[in-house]
């Protein structure tokens, strides 16, 4: 069964300078370690919600080149800055993957993936990655999930969840269809820049799949780089009256207000600021 948004995915050049910045506005990092054949290395935030932002650099970007969440549609590699998508859980993924495929929808795998953690440690799971690019992958835990995440301890991340995640894709009915065979059906709403939008349900977060308006920077994001995620969105619960590091990155102003892009490495990240 699908369980969720397990993670979302933050491309990052280089991974120190990638942590420091995060730290420097609250948020508690914690070094993830390497992935064996992949080419890359990563660092971890997690987040109340059991789910966490995962920051991935190329330590060999030839290599990494290859890996679904660097590669382009037109096979070129992705950007630092650009997200490298999303995963939800489960905790039987080939039955969910044969379901998936009896509903019409194209995943590769199972198939394992392993991180070595700073401490020797290895860490295990299974992976199933979509046909479709603006679809997220899927994985499930071989080694307890303490050893890939712990809960928060420290940081903004023990108030923070994943609110939303915002697809940006070229067809919305289309997409939408292979959506609802994964999520179960959406509710039309508005997206960004006034574009059209269906919602859909992933347990307690909300995956806002959108069809660009011409010209506008998540059409520009479809251009270049394919159908993707194109921002996500943090519900943070902090009384309003104690200031957060995270606060000197925000812009504009109201309880929906998006940090700055050059205090996140590029990405682009809406925080909801609620009081408990």
């Amino acid at each position: 069964m699908i369980t969720g948004i397990d993670h979302v995915i933050i491309l990052v050049d280089e991974l120190p300078q990638a942590m420091q910045a995060y730290a420097a506005l609250g948020f508690d990092v914690t070094p993830g370690g390497e992935h064996p054949g992949w080419g890359t290395e990563n660092a971890l935030i997690a987040l109340a919600d059991g789910s966490y932002l995962e920051l991935l650099a190329a330590r060999d970007r030839a290599l990494a080149g290859g890996h679904p969440l660097w590669r382009r549609a037109d096979g070129s590699m992705r950007e630092p800055g650009e997200y490298g998508g999303f995963m939800l859980g489960s905790n039987a993924i080939a039955d969910d993957v044969a379901a998936l495929r009896n509903r019409g929808l194209g995943f590769d795998g199972p198939r394992a993936g392993a991180r070595l953690r700073p401490d020797g440690q290895e860490v295990r799971w299974s992976l199933a990655f979509p046909e479709r690019r603006e679809l997220p992958a899927l994985i499930e835990d071989l080694t307890p999930r303490s050893l890939r995440i712990l809960p928060p301890t420290a940081g903004i991340g023990r108030s923070s969840r994943v609110e939303q995640i915002a697809v940006a894709v070229p067809d919305l009915a289309r997409s939408g269809t292979a959506y609802t065979a994964l999520l179960g059906g959406g509710d039309p709403c508005p997206g960004p820049e006034e574009s059209r939008g269906l919602a859909f349900r992933a347990q307690d977060a909300q995956v806002l799949l959108f069809e660009p308006t011409p010209g506008g920077q998540a059409d520009r994001q479809i251009m270049l780089s394919g159908p993707g995620v194109h921002s996500i969105a943090l519900r943070v619960e902090q009384p309003p009256d104690v200031p957060v590091p995270l606060s000197t990155g925000l812009q504009g102003e109201g309880m929906l207000r998006p940090i700055d892009p050059a205090r996140t490495c590029g990405a682009r990240i809406v925080v909801h600021m609620s009081s408990r």
